[in-house]
């Protein structure tokens, strides 16, 4: 999934980009965070590091996956192909 679509996607299940960077020979970081659930955990936050390689513009799917499932939403709709009827796919 292309890198821009991915952020859209994940601010609509509220995971933000906490900090970018960049450096010069091309790669980027990505630093991801939301709120887990307040039961169990509290007022906890958790956090992922992305980071793209020299044009890399897209994520795979099993990073992605991972990715929700560190943010508590791997039961979430996340991808076109997701088939569920009691769910929708977030756009």
């Amino acid at each position: 999934m292309n890198i821009d679509r991915l952020l859209k996607r994940l601010r609509k299940i509220n995971v933000f980009v906490a900090e970018q960077r960049s450096w010069p020979d091309g790669k980027r970081l990505y630093v991801l965070v939301s709120k887990l659930p307040q039961m169990p955990f509290g007022d906890e936050n958790a956090y992922y590091t992305l980071v793209l390689e020299p044009g890399e513009d897209s994520v795979d799917r099993e990073e992605i996956d991972t990715m929700l499932r560190r943010f508590w939403h791997g039961s979430v709709n996340f991808f076109d192909d997701d088939i569920m009827d009691d769910k929708e796919t977030i756009n």
